[in-house]
């Protein structure tokens, strides 16, 4: 009777707060994992509207009652409806939940609203205090990059300042951040106008420099410059320097260890570009005066092979690759042939393995194991041929370095046999001998 009162009281608790409920799954703990619910997810039963939502779809309650100290739910696809779909059970005395769906069942363990409200409130203060240490903690550092920063504004060392106010966590705290700021903003706009002045006089050199032969010189000018924008003209003009002056127009040839590099290096596509080749051949591989590949299947390759001025200017040499393509082909010797023919009929083989015949009492040899095959009907073959597929190795080496094997069926075509004077040979036989028994027979 006490545990009957008890989850009554559970049962009124449950609804009389709220006209839906939000059940909070903790975890699944038996049978199959119907609606496939995990910690946090929940089920929202809503009695008022006849509804049950979160499994994931909403679901419409056509029956209620009570079991076993579950409260049932029968639930069905459409409002309005009492088709069955699944059963929901609540037990408020054991914080259980189970569905009961086409013979299979699922039970979840789950808290209410009001205990995750709990929870969500001690979670949240968690949070709360650690923020709190992490804002104390980051003060605490301020403090210590004050006396930096103090130091640095009294040597008049404005941009280092900055740049060590600006990492401060809250540097609206920092007392000289106002005198700061202003000091730097004068302190910008006379280096800019500084720098603008400077990077005249470094255009007027670069303009005498392309006069000159000097490479180096021209592009260390350029690189000093402070801004570039509005000169792209200053630079097509010391591209056209550099072609005009480049000594080095000699195509760049590899040393041998670079060589071996660079076909280790591109292997794979070297060997995707020719697997069709079917002979030895050689190919060069270019780059232009700015390392990009000429081929039409794009090679890479280290550009340190290329002179390099700065980043924005490198040599006008070339690139060129010879590379030696072989091919080395060998039959596998652990795989069967194969055989292909327009025959229906049965086929056999010669103990020699070279010639192909009708397979019949006539034909077969005497006293020798019959050399029955096994092929493929293509009715496009001719009846009267045999297609033997022969399976190779294909191997491609570029420079003695093999970088591909692929498998390749080479297939030879041979006649078949009619063995007609065996045939008639044996029939001779055949007759002469039934004659002799007919003979002995009347003797």
């Amino acid at each position: 009777m006490k545990s009957i009162l008890t989850l009554l009281i559970c049962i009124i608790s449950l609804y009389s707060s709220a006209q839906c409920v939000k059940l909070y799954i903790q975890e699944h703990i038996g049978g199959s994992p119907i609606c496939n619910l995990s910690a946090g997810d929940y089920i929202e039963i809503c009695e008022d509207e006849n509804e049950v939502n979160g499994c994931p779809r909403n679901f419409y309650i056509y029956d209620k009652g009570y079991l076993s100290g579950s409260l049932t739910y029968e639930l069905s696809l459409d409002r309005g409806w009492s088709t069955h779909y699944m059963t929901l059970m609540v037990n408020p005395n054991t914080k259980r939940i189970g569905f009961s769906l086409q013979g299979q069942n699922g039970f979840y363990s789950y808290i209410t609203e009001k205990e995750m409200e709990l929870i969500r409130a001690e979670q949240e203060e968690k949070q709360a205090v650690e923020n709190q240490k992490r804002i104390e903690l980051a003060k605490l550092q301020d403090e210590k990059r004050y006396l930096l920063i103090d130091q640095l504004y009294l040597e008049k060392k404005i941009e280092a300042a900055k740049n060590e106010m600006d990492q401060l966590n809250y540097p609206q705290n920092y007392k000289n951040k106002k005198n700061i700021d202003t000091e730097y903003l004068s302190f910008t706009i006379a280096k800019k106008e500084r720098e603008a002045i400077e990077d005249l006089v470094t255009i007027n050199d670069i303009r005498r420099l392309l006069n000159s032969n000097d490479i180096e010189k021209v592009v260390k000018s350029w690189v000093s410059l402070h801004s570039k924008t509005n000169i792209q003209n200053i630079k097509d003009s010391i591209f056209q320097f550099i072609l005009r002056n480049e000594t080095g127009n000699i195509p760049v040839s590899l040393t041998n260890s670079d060589l071996i590099k660079f076909i280790e290096l591109n292997k794979v596509q070297i060997g995707n570009s020719y697997t069709s080749i079917t002979k030895d051949t050689n190919i060069i591989i270019q780059f232009d005066q700015l390392g990009k590949c000429l081929q039409k299947d794009s090679y890479t390759w280290n550009s340190t092979v290329f002179k390099k001025y700065s980043d924005e200017f490198f040599t006008y040499q070339s690139l060129k690759i010879p590379v030696s393509l072989k091919i080395k082909d060998a039959k596998i010797e652990n795989k069967d042939q194969v055989f292909y023919s327009g025959s229906n009929k049965n086929l056999a083989i010669s103990s020699s393995g070279r010639n192909f015949y009708q397979y019949n009492y006539f034909t077969k040899p005497i006293l020798i194991e019959s050399n029955v095959i096994e092929y493929t009907f293509n009715k496009d073959l001719p009846s009267n041929e045999v297609t033997t597929g022969v399976f190779w190795g294909h191997e491609v080496y570029a420079n003695n370095i093999k970088i591909s094997t692929t498998e390749i069926e080479k297939q030879f075509t041979s006649k078949i046999k009619k063995r007609i004077f065996r045939i008639v040979g044996r029939s001779v036989v055949f007759a002469t001998t039934l004659s002799l028994l007919g003979l002995i027979s009347i003797l």
